[in-house]
């Protein structure tokens, strides 16, 4: 919209005026991507692809799809339930809905409506609650609703910041979120569902960290970190951080998300697979009695570029994602020229 201003009043005149409609939009800052120069402005419009859930196998070849194609934007697998979570984004572009999968039943179902805040969410070990959080970026509540006939939500935490859910234990115990503070960037906290429930910091250092993945014994925390400068994986102890190692080289052109998830594990934390680029690497993990081993990466697969990755199975033998349905297109660059005459 554009609108006259009175620089030395420091007031509005006049009603605002449509000058560029569809704009891409990040809500959690109340971003919208243009930038104005004298009477050019340049606008990139909000991404209209649709995608469908599809198995690939340790290849790479697709073994299967399902669903009705949906404008998907990334999700979170439960490897105990068998369940996933679709983050769908609105038809306007702003904000989004969380939409609930059933991977043995081929089942996908809504689990929230539409909405102007950033939703997030994981479904618990069980099977029988899903963890969801919703931001405006000033303001974050995370839930625990019932997946079972009574749907009941309960509060779990409030937050004046950009709270969002990141990833919970296999066990269920532990739920991880990330929280963007004022002054040290993202950081990692978790929530003993067991016990008293409180937010507690695990990492909020200087830098930014996310993406938290724990092991299945639950000593042992994957996470993010740009401490070298770009964004690798690394590894610490749980819950009592220790000291870190370094798992990834070179990862950090191929993050772009805070709350993405890149590790998973296997069953019996012998082995963590991520994606890089268009390749899947694999991690051999040894845990001692005082601290892990780790081999060096090997890459296990290569997968099509335009693949948004939700979860690679703990075998490593099949990967749950979505793909571009139809022909896919780059988010266009439009230049809207002498827009001032819209205000006279």
């Amino acid at each position: 919209m554009g609108q006259p201003f009175d620089a030395d009043g420091l007031r509005f005149s006049g009603k605002p005026i449509p000058i560029a409609e569809s704009l891409d939009y990040y809500d959690p800052r109340n971003i919208g991507y243009f930038s104005v120069a004298q009477n050019v402005l340049v606008y990139r419009r909000a991404p209209r692809e649709n995608r469908e859930l599809v198995w690939l196998d340790s290849t790479g070849r697709e073994l299967d799809h399902w669903g009705e194609p949906a404008p998907y934007d990334g999700g979170s697998f439960s490897p105990s339930s068998r369940m996933a979570v679709l983050y769908r984004v609105n038809p306007s572009g702003h904000g989004n809905s969380l939409w609930q999968v059933d991977t043995e039943r081929r089942t996908i179902t809504r689990l929230t409506p539409d909405s102007e805040l950033d939703q997030r969410g994981v479904v618990s070990a069980d099977g029988k609650s899903v963890l969801i959080s919703a931001t405006n970026g000033y303001h974050s509540t995370l839930v625990r609703r019932s997946l079972v006939s009574s749907g009941k939500e309960e509060q779990l935490t409030v937050s004046g910041n950009w709270l969002t859910m990141a990833n919970q234990s296999s066990d269920g115990r532990y739920a991880f979120v990330a929280i963007q503070d004022p002054t040290t960037g993202f950081d990692i906290y978790s929530m003993d569902l067991a016990s008293d429930r409180k937010v507690l910091p695990v990492l909020n250092s200087s830098y930014d960290e996310a993406d938290a993945s724990l092991s299945p014994d639950d000593k042992w925390l994957a996470y993010t970190s740009n401490e070298n400068g770009g964004r690798e994986i690394y590894v610490t102890s749980f819950p009592g951080v220790g000291s870190k190692y370094q798992i990834s080289n070179g990862l950090a052109s191929e993050l772009t998300d805070s709350y993405v998830r890149v590790v998973d594990w296997s069953p019996d934390g012998k082995r963590m697979h991520y994606r890089q680029g268009d390749k899947i690497y694999t991690v051999e993990v040894s845990t001692g009695e005082s601290k892990p081993e780790f081999s060096v990466p090997r890459e296990m697969m290569t997968i099509p570029h335009e693949v948004d990755l939700i979860s690679i199975m703990g075998d490593g033998k099949r990967i749950l994602a979505t793909r571009p349905v139809g022909q896919r297109s780059a988010s266009s660059m439009d230049l809207a020229l002498n827009w001032q005459h819209l205000l006279r």
